[in-house]
């Protein structure tokens, strides 16, 4: 599975910032900048990620969760032993956790980023208020 990660981040223009147990995180517009790109290319790599995995997943009882959300953070590297490129804040920590408030195959995303691909080739679906630990609720979308 992670090879196939690999495989279908080096189609977008995304960096696939870390891998966690069964996670996988990727940033769209950093390191590099992409001008107003990185929502669209984030929500295509998602869709890509969904499609490869679907049948895998339902054959071996697996399933995904993915959630998106577009904004500021902080990028530096960190350690000293095993140096590592990572990513802090607020629309980080939003977009985790709108994926663990998510359903299995579905890729939801908040208003935030739907703002910016609504006037793409990207279909989405407004899913309502969702509840977030900490945050309180915020409208999400589904990508179709």
């Amino acid at each position: 599975m992670f090879v196939s990660f690999d495989d279908i981040v080096s189609l977008y223009d995304v960096y696939k910032v870390e891998t966690i147990n069964d996670s996988c995180m990727v940033a769209s517009g950093l390191p590099e900048r992409n001008e107003d790109r990185h929502a669209k290319e984030i929500c295509h790599c998602a869709l890509g990620f969904r499609k490869k995995f679907l049948d895998i997943g339902k054959s071996h009882d697996l399933a995904i969760k993915i959630g998106i959300n577009t904004g500021p953070c902080v990028a530096g590297i960190v350690g000293k032993k095993r140096p590592r490129y990572c990513l802090f804040g607020d629309t980080i920590n939003t977009a985790s956790r709108v994926a663990s408030n998510n359903t299995d195959w579905t890729i939801q995303i908040t208003a935030t980023t739907w703002l910016l691909i609504r006037e793409t080739n990207i279909l989405a679906e407004h899913r309502g208020k969702i509840f977030l630990k900490g945050k309180g609720e915020w409208e999400v979308y589904c990508l179709l």
